[in-house]
């Protein structure tokens, strides 16, 4: 399933006044926008040996992120997860998802 969501980092204002993202005179902080996710591919596999052991028959998933950035260049990010990585970011997702549902 494709996501075309716009991608945002929560910023957090100290309070103290200090800048940082803080409009002039308005005091409201404004999250920096980071861009647009454009697709998701992922791949599962099988480690079978590493340089450090000979056998190991652990599955990973490889994931990789297309994103248009605010200043309109594609770029892909990639990463390995293990299983139980994989599935603590679809839970943190999920969570994320959840919070801007009752937004």
């Amino acid at each position: 399933e494709a996501a075309a969501a716009a991608l945002t980092a929560e910023a957090s204002g100290d309070g103290g006044g200090g800048g940082g993202g803080e409009e002039a005179g308005s005091g409201a902080v404004r999250a920096p926008t980071v861009g647009a996710l454009t697709g998701v591919q992922w791949r599962l596999g099988v480690a079978m040996e590493s340089s450090i052991r000979r056998s190991l028959h652990e599955p990973f998933v490889e994931l990789y992120l297309s994103v248009l950035s605010s200043d309109g260049h594609s770029e892909s990010h990639g990463v390995e997860l293990t299983v139980a990585e994989f599935q603590g970011f679809v839970r943190t997702l999920k969570s994320a998802a959840d919070r801007l549902d009752t937004m």
